[in-house]
């Protein structure tokens, strides 16, 4: 060692003292504690019978009392610091939260590269006319293999299948009823799409695809049937916050689409 620069003598120590002083701490616990227990205190050398500390400073002299002025000087200090960090419990990195999202394309729904897609379909679950003529089609006989297992759905009520041929996944098919004009046409239209959510949620689904659920051969206005799809899927959204969950309004045309974008405004005036 002959020769070496003081800073290079000062970096061995260290690297020295450190590792001696991990492997006491880690084998004593009482001691371990000991030092846990000093909190955030600076840390410095002395000896109890001495009127110096080894880092230079007289305590009864406030002038030297700098903590900048003991920097590199305090190699024990400065190390026990470093151990007491080493034994502190760890806690543990909280995953990035994310907020969940609504998109609203135009588009083929049986295309879409999402984990699930709904399936505006009827009591039966066999097939039919419209988006669930399409998605069974696409999907492949698979699909109407496993319907045939479910016994059929209630209106508002939703039930899950496989995505078979699909690039989806996952199938949820919800039966919507038949538009009267009176209340209770909204509140079943609400509840496919809530219903919808929660069955996507226990299959720990993140991205969804909703079609203009009822606006077909069902009769539902469209505008009406856009307004209850955003209020619920909103709702949804603010009451499982803790819950990421991409939500998709897919639309066969274009008034289906430009409709969407304005209930989508009314309802989120802050984003726009």
């Amino acid at each position: 060692l002959v020769g070496l620069a003081e800073s290079v003598l000062d970096g061995a120590r260290q690297v020295v003292l450190m590792r001696a002083l991990v492997a006491k701490f880690a084998q004593d616990d009482a001691l371990g504690q000991a030092l846990l227990n000093t909190g955030d205190d600076y840390l410095v050398e002395c000896a109890y019978h001495d009127k110096f500390w080894v880092c230079g400073v007289t305590l009864d002299d406030d002038a030297q009392t700098d903590i900048e002025k003991w920097s590199g000087r305090n190699i024990l200090g400065f190390a026990l610091m470093e151990v007491r960090t080493m034994l502190r419990p760890q806690e543990p990195a909280q995953k990035e939260k994310r907020e969940s999202v609504i998109y609203i394309n135009q588009d083929d729904i049986t295309t879409l590269n999402c984990e699930c897609i709904v399936n505006a379909a009827n009591k039966s679950l066999l097939g039919g006319g419209g988006v669930d003529g399409a998605i069974h089609r696409a999907a492949g006989p698979e699909l109407l293999k496993e319907c045939q297992t479910l016994g059929g759905c209630e209106t508002g009520e939703a039930k899950i299948t496989q995505g078979y041929n699909l690039p989806a996944e996952w199938v949820i098919h919800t039966v919507g009823p038949v538009y009267s004009g009176k209340a209770k046409d909204a509140e079943l239209l609400a509840s496919c799409y809530r219903n919808s959510l929660e069955l996507a949620k226990m299959y720990n689904i993140h991205s969804i695809a909703f079609p203009a659920i009822l606006t077909g051969v069902y009769g539902y206005p469209l505008k009406e049937a856009t307004a209850v799809a955003m209020s619920t899927v909103k709702k949804w959204l603010d009451d499982n916050g803790g819950y990421f969950m991409e939500v998709i309004f897919c639309c066969f045309n274009k008034q289906a689409y430009d409709t969407y974008l304005m209930i989508q405004k009314r309802a989120f005036p802050q984003k726009f």
